[in-house]
């Protein structure tokens, strides 16, 4: 949900290296639509970590970096992992 290219050159980058997040993707997993950000990736991305994870997980991990550590890119990925809408997936 947050890529390294989003949080490049920024202070503490390594804080996105989490079990919430998405960091780098498989090719066989993610056909490039848009770039590998399209939304049908990060949708992809989000499910995966919601299955795994657990989604109030994903989503106080992805608040707690737009409060605490990335305040633009952490908020923006929270909108966009929000509107997704996914809950809980089994």
């Amino acid at each position: 949900m947050i890529t390294k290219g989003m949080t490049s050159g920024l202070p503490n980058q390594d804080k996105i290296n989490s079990r919430y997040n998405c960091v780098l993707v498989h090719p066989k997993c993610h056909r490039k639509i848009q770039g590998s950000g399209g939304v049908e990736n990060q949708r992809k991305c989000a499910e995966h970590l919601v299955k795994f994870e657990g989604c109030d997980q994903v989503e106080a991990w992805l608040g707690m970096m737009a409060d605490q550590e990335f305040k633009i890119v952490g908020s923006q990925a929270l909108r966009t992992f929000e509107g997704f809408q996914l809950g809980e997936i089994t």
